[in-house]
């Protein structure tokens, strides 16, 4: 299993239409082939701030992942959006 953490932050006044497409790239995630899951949070504290958590059955499912129509989309409407470079964390599950 290939578990994945990414974080975003987004320009104050965006959080919302940043969260619409947010909401939108994990709906259209969820259906593809190899996601085994994928949640998406907003900060509590920092509204500006989004995470992702995510498994994928391997690392060619996750390849495939990001060559999808709707994570081009999610890149091009969010671009702007971002006051930041995104992170991302591949782990290894320990328990």
């Amino acid at each position: 299993m290939d578990y994945r953490f990414l974080r975003f932050h987004v320009n104050r006044g965006c959080e919302e239409k940043f969260k619409e497409a947010f909401i939108q790239v994990l709906t259209h995630t969820r259906e593809e082939e190899g996601c085994v899951y994928i949640n998406g949070y907003q900060d509590q504290q920092d509204p500006g701030t989004f995470r992702i958590q995510s498994c994928w059955e391997n690392q060619q499912a996750f390849d495939a992942h990001i060559t999808t129509p709707h994570v081009k989309q999610f890149g091009n409407l969010t671009k702007d959006m971002k006051d930041e470079p995104g992170e991302m964390y591949i782990t290894d599950r320990v328990i």
